[in-house]
């Protein structure tokens, strides 16, 4: 009898110990997976949709002086406008310089001083472009404004600067609209982004 309750004592004892060595499970999180969106790079090319996506190219600003129809665009009262267009020095995209000889005898593009145009300056420090391409009627214009306007206005053979620009599918030329541009979606970039393009 004593034996027995010898065992009981001993067996209780056992499982008191066992349970008070136990720890509460724990619950194990599985890692969610997380997507990352990446903008497509498209550089400036030409294909069946003739040239159309981004390219950078390093140059300065050049103002032109021109005389053209009335359009209330400009700004001013159907004189003298001032439009800028862009002198480009080097680029690492030879598809722009076949746009440019390809579109010499536009007057926004100057095949012979490499120039392309971006709009009409405006008196309170920006430029207005107008760009009439199929697939972006509902904002045809747009501005360069702010800091990518003071670079450019500082800008020179002595200090170019890069600018990024896209030009759009089945863009077109807008009529009599003095202030067109090819281009559209100017940035002024630090350094050139092979990714639009390989060096020439």
């Amino acid at each position: 009898m004593k034996n027995a309750r010898l065992f009981i004592t001993i067996l209780l004892g056992l499982i008191t110990l066992f349970f008070i060595g136990c720890k509460p499970s724990e619950t194990i999180t599985q890692p969610v997976a997380t997507t990352t969106t990446v903008t497509a790079i498209q550089p400036f090319l030409y294909d069946k949709y003739g040239y159309h996506g981004t390219v950078q190219a390093k140059g300065y600003l050049k103002i032109i002086y021109s005389s053209g129809a009335c359009d209330e665009s400009t700004g001013y009262d159907c004189g003298i406008y001032n439009y800028a267009m862009f002198h480009v020095d080097e680029t690492y995209n030879i598809d722009l310089l076949n746009f440019i000889y390809s579109y010499a005898g536009s007057k926004f593009v100057d095949k012979n001083q490499r120039l392309i145009g971006l709009g009409c300056v405006r008196p309170k420090k920006e430029i207005y472009y107008f760009n009439s391409s199929k697939n972006i009627y509902d904002q045809p214009d747009g501005y360069i404004r702010g800091e990518d306007f003071i670079k450019l206005e500082n800008s020179s053979a002595k200090n170019p600067v890069i600018l990024q620009m896209t030009k759009s599918i089945e863009t077109q030329e807008g009529g009599n609209n003095d202030c067109y541009s090819f281009f559209r979606d100017f940035k002024v970039v630090d350094t050139f982004d092979e990714r639009y393009g390989q060096k020439q």
